[in-house]
């Protein structure tokens, strides 16, 4: 959504440029480009996949374009790992085309698993001089 907002308003100004007669070949390529990225993004689609050519990629180098970047989906499941990778198998077969990358974790467990940490090490950290926050009483 915030790409095509960004992709949306570069549209328009550079629509005023147009006008202004300023580089008009850059600005056309510019605005040609723009509008088949907003096409792709009215789609429900990501940039990450939008191909692009060497001199189109330098025209957005300084684009804030999110939806370029590497996405990382982490999902909090419950105890049940099949149940999990039943969960996790619909998702990707839902979203295949965006190349996510996908993590699975149980909070609780990894919050039993700190807690059992913390209880175990504590003796040991009494006489040690470590001050780190993840161990403190």
């Amino acid at each position: 959504m915030n790409d095509l907002l960004f992709v949306e308003k570069r549209l328009e100004r550079l629509d005023k440029e147009q006008k202004k007669k300023r580089d008009a070949q850059k600005t056309a390529m510019e605005a040609d480009l723009l509008a088949r990225m907003k096409n792709h993004l009215e789609t429900g689609c990501f940039l990450k996949n939008f191909l692009l050519t060497e001199t189109e990629e330098k025209l957005i180098a300084g684009y804030p374009l999110l939806t370029r970047k590497a996405m990382i989906i982490v999902l909090n499941i419950g105890e049940e790992a099949a149940e999990a990778e039943g969960l996790m198998g619909q998702l990707k077969e839902g979203f295949g085309q965006q190349d996510f990358q996908w993590i699975a974790v149980s909070a609780k467990i990894e919050q039993s698993f700190l807690i059992l940490m913390r209880r175990t090490a504590r003796p040991f950290l009494r006489n040690s001089s470590s001050t780190s926050p993840l161990w403190t009483d």
